[in-house]
């Protein structure tokens, strides 16, 4: 008897439990499954903290398409902050550029000295001695490589005679003129130095006009002929600004068939395209 109590007590108090744990789970009689998703026993929830949200993974940062890198720009700076390309230093010009940036024109006047001019007529020796006299050059040029440079340059020069004689006469002062084309290479030297010294010469066409003169009955016909002329030329460019050079030469100028010959002095500006 008393073990037939105990074996009753026994599945009593299992069958108590048992409804204990049924309880976490029910509602009004009903399975409630939301009891064993996140929530713990009834009992319990008045002591406990509530259960945190399930968090979420949080979103990978996007990633930024990497910008084209670009010669001379670093690809880490931004499109509207990259600094243009620098401008070119050298005023006078670089031969990488396209050919219209080669391109240079320059103008100069110069001082001119010309040579005494002599010769015979009829046996008799006559001679012309003349003043100073002044020109103006005009040229258009191009840079072949960064130090080797080639023009096409129009000049004009006029002088006037100081003395001229026929024999042992004084004769009458004529004037002499001469238009030039000429062909002009150059060679820029020490271009990263604050001037530019140069070498360089030239051959083409000389218009010769000049005055015909007399004296003891004898008279020496102007000239109005076009002979062969060469130069040779140096001097120095001073830059002024990115695209402009002041320049100063000396130019030994000589027309072959007449035995003309000059010296001069000529100041110019050279502007760079």
């Amino acid at each position: 008897m008393r073990r037939l109590l105990t074996i009753v007590g026994t599945m009593l108090a299992a069958g108590l439990a048992a409804a204990g744990m049924a309880e976490a789970g029910t509602r009004g009689g009903l399975y409630d499954f939301r009891y064993f998703l996140g929530q713990g026993h009834p009992s319990a929830e008045a002591g406990r903290a509530p259960a945190a949200a399930p968090t979420q993974p949080a979103p990978m940062p996007a990633q930024s398409t990497p910008t084209p890198r670009r010669q001379g720009v670093p690809s880490t700076a931004p499109a509207a902050t990259r600094e243009p390309p620098a401008m070119r230093a050298d005023p006078l010009a670089d031969a990488t550029d396209g050919w219209r940036d080669r391109l240079y024109l320059s103008i100069g006047a110069l001082g001119l000295y010309t040579e005494d001019y002599d010769g015979t007529i009829a046996g008799t020796g006559f001679g012309v001695e003349f003043d100073l006299g002044y020109g103006l050059d005009l040229a258009l040029g191009t840079f072949f490589t960064p130090a080797f440079r080639g023009e096409i340059a129009f000049t004009y020069r006029s002088t006037g005679a100081d003395k001229s004689r026929i024999g042992g006469a004084d004769a009458n002062k004529p004037d002499l003129r001469t238009w030039s084309v000429m062909l002009n290479g150059y060679y820029d030297f020490l271009r990263d130095w604050p001037v530019h010294p140069y070498l360089g010469g030239g051959f083409g066409v000389d218009i010769i006009d000049s005055d015909s003169f007399s004296a003891g009955g004898l008279t020496v016909d102007g000239k109005d002929d076009v002979e062969l002329g060469a130069q040779l030329i140096a001097g120095v460019a001073w830059p002024l600004a990115e695209r402009m050079a002041l320049t100063f030469d000396y130019r030994y100028h000589a027309s072959t068939d007449d035995d003309i010959f000059y010296h001069s002095l000529q100041a110019g500006l050279r502007y760079s395209f």
